[in-house]
């Protein structure tokens, strides 16, 4: 597994140094600086793109005023008319927030039906109900 860790695009001279110092104790040397800078620049137009949050860390508030790292705590929130926009580490990739959007939309659908069981509304149909089925019948379009 590799670990990731956040570094300048560009070394600093102490980098530099440190590289060159790795190969023969020549960090003083110039030209042993600028090779290292050289490998560097190399590594890090080379190195991947570190992987997308599969899981939101954390959902906050629209206002800021609420944060919570708990998905419980966050669908209850939003059971409650709260809504919460989810947060990743990184980013996904665009094909993949249709699938995000298309899942978050089925556990509101789902939430909002077992609110309506329990409280002996399974009969209610709303607008909102029927929107959320007709978009997750055609692929969350």
């Amino acid at each position: 597994m590799t670990e990731w860790r956040l570094v300048p695009v560009e070394p600093t001279p102490e980098m530099d140094k440190a590289g060159a110092d790795t190969f023969g104790g020549q960090g003083d040397s110039a030209d042993a600086r600028y090779e290292c800078a050289v490998m560097y620049r190399a590594m890090i137009a080379a190195a991947p793109q570190p992987p997308a949050a599969q899981e939101p860390v954390a959902w906050v508030s629209a206002n800021h005023q609420y944060m919570t790292m708990n998905q419980a705590d966050a669908r209850a929130h939003i059971l409650n008319g709260v809504p919460l926009k989810p947060l990743y580490l990184h980013p996904a990739p665009a094909d993949d927030r249709v699938r995000e959007l298309t899942e978050a939309l089925q556990m509101l659908h789902d939430d909002c039906v077992e609110y309506l069981t329990i409280n002996n509304l399974g009969g209610y149909d709303n607008h909102v109900l029927r929107r959320a089925r007709a978009a997750l019948a055609n692929g969350g379009k």
